[in-house]
């Protein structure tokens, strides 16, 4: 059996807090003899308690709680800021969790894409069942829904909703039309980030296919060169919101798509890619996807640039429901087209900050080719977002290349931890090019480069502007690793009162100037939650 430690850590360059809390727990078989890690989630409180997701596909007992998986399934576990456990539960069903945030008064909010069906625990025992999407009558393991859930600082969970697109309906009657028509349909609905301000929950999400989300459609768009005769869906990206306390009230923020329907026989292309960040009123969005395609904020909308068979990158910002700014920049030249991310966005208020990956190919195609993916960290002020730079950094050891930006968090000294996962950049005996190699590495980005940390390499980060915890993976399965505050953000520590004042949102990002809403006040090692109106 492998198995996942909880362990805290002194003295390292993530610290963030001078006065740490050290502690320990051990979450012991997690996975069986042929398990990998992977997946991991973490979040740190406002009050300083960690939250961790992860996976499990052997019976485990996490926090005293057991757990029998179906498949691969997924837990969350807390602990409190002093480094006891809180409280678990098990998300039961071929479930991975892909974004995990925390509000005010402590409710956490999770996402997971899944298959099929999933069971929602509950630390009251109210569970809930999400259903996934099905086809010819039973469920799909191939086309992925995603839920949002929303859990008490207690563990209670007290709302959640799901997102199961369908086909879409002008793709399926122009393959009926035709005698020997066929619809590829690739429908899906994957939510890759959440963030809550106010009482609001903002999400991203990449899919195809149709969905609708109280009064708002969601329809991506598809390629028809045939007449019918082979019809298939093609990805968009969006950003919507929600209400905080149940989920209604969607409303879409910005969508990116093909300029409507395609038919063409070649150079299809699409959206592929998406991440924000929420500051000041105004959502940040990343974009990556190739080709023309078109930005849609409320009756605003864009048009890229880019050439029909080429990549971009688009920076937009969206303020009072309309495009304020959009900038895009070209992705490399890599010998082969897939994979450009934009895994986190991240605004401090002041400076925009988007960490991800592409790809690169040394002799492609030939016998000794090697594919892989630099790290990049694109840096823009937030009223100037095409004056967009750029670094990028690729990182080897032997026949792994650590890229696959797995997470990306803002510390308090302003500087950005980065957590990439190691892949095998070409084949070897008993793997080949793109397998995980069951390594990951950090960084630290200091706002012109990035160094390695002088940590374990994490595999997921997170901070709330005084405390951080991150989660590594080693031969035993993944450590949690935290350096807390014991005075969390609600006390007072006597010292600094000199220095200048610096103020955070709940998610760990430093911001220019609070608006109205709960903030984090911090002078010197002074910190406290407070209210501004």
């Amino acid at each position: 059996m492998k198995k996942s430690l909880l362990t805290a850590f002194a003295g390292c360059a993530l610290c963030a807090s001078a006065n740490a809390t050290e502690w320990t727990a051990d979450i012991i078989g997690i996975f069986d003899t042929d398990g990998a890690v992977y997946a991991a989630q973490t979040a740190v409180a406002a009050d300083g308690s960690v939250i961790a997701a992860g996976a499990f596909n052997a019976e485990a007992t996490i926090l005293g709680n057991a757990f029998e998986p179906v498949g691969t399934s997924a837990y969350i576990a807390k602990y409190n800021a002093d480094g006891t456990a809180a409280w678990s539960v098990a998300l039961t069903g071929a479930a991975t969790v892909t974004a995990i945030t925390t509000d005010a008064e402590g409710n956490i909010y999770v996402a997971a894409r899944y298959a099929d069906e999933v069971t929602l625990g509950s630390t009251d025992a109210k569970t809930e069942v999400v259903k996934g999407i099905m086809a010819w009558g039973d469920y799909t393991t191939d086309k992925d829904a995603s839920f949002i859930a929303r859990y008490s600082a207690a563990g209670a969970l007290t709302a959640v909703t799901s997102y199961v697109p369908e086909e879409i309906a002008a793709a399926a009657a122009a393959a009926a039309a035709n005698p020997e028509g066929m619809y590829f349909s690739t429908r899906r609905f994957i939510i890759n980030k959440l963030a809550v301000e106010g009482n609001k929950v903002y999400a991203s999400a990449i899919y195809a296919g149709e969905l609708k989300i109280g009064e708002v459609s969601f329809t991506g768009t598809y390629n028809d060169p045939w007449g019918g005769g082979f019809v298939s869906d093609l990805t968009a990206t969006c950003v919507f919101s929600v209400n905080a306390s149940d989920f209604s009230g969607c409303e879409s923020i910005i969508t990116c798509s093909t300029q409507g329907n395609l038919a063409t026989e070649n150079d299809s292309y699409q959206s592929s890619a998406v991440s924000f960040d929420v500051a000041g009123g105004s959502v940040y969005a990343v974009f990556a996807g190739n080709g023309p395609l078109k930005y849609t904020a409320g009756t605003d909308s864009r048009v890229s640039e880019a050439a029909f068979a080429t990549y971009n990158y688009a920076f937009v910002e969206v303020k009072d429901g309309k495009i304020a700014q959009m900038s895009e920049a070209a992705c490399p030249e890599a010998g082969f087209e897939t994979a450009y991310v934009p895994a986190e966005v991240l605004c401090d208020g002041t400076t925009l900050y988007a960490v991800g990956y592409e790809p690169f190919a040394e002799n492609y195609g030939g016998e000794n080719e090697r594919i892989g993916h630099d790290i990049f960290v694109f840096k823009a002020a937030v009223n100037n977002l095409a004056g967009v730079s750029k670094f990028t950094k690729e990182e080897m050891d032997g026949d792994v290349t650590y890229s696959e930006v797995a997470a990306a968090t803002m510390m308090s000294d302003g500087n950005i931890a980065v957590s990439s996962l190691g892949f095998y950049n070409k084949k070897g005996e008993g793997y080949t090019s793109g397998d995980f190699a069951g390594v990951a590495k950090t960084y630290v980005y200091n706002g012109t480069g990035l160094v390695a940390a002088a940590v374990p390499g994490a595999c997921s980060v997170a901070a709330n502007g005084v405390n951080i915890a991150y989660q590594t993976v080693s031969a035993e399965g993944v450590k949690i690793n935290a350096d807390i505050d014991t005075a969390g953000v609600e006390g007072i520590i006597a010292d600094g009162t000199d220095a200048p004042v610096e103020y955070y949102n709940l998610q760990g990002i430093r911001i220019a100037s609070p608006e109205s809403g709960v903030v984090i006040r911090r002078q010197g090692n002074q910190v406290q939650k407070v209210t501004v109106k």
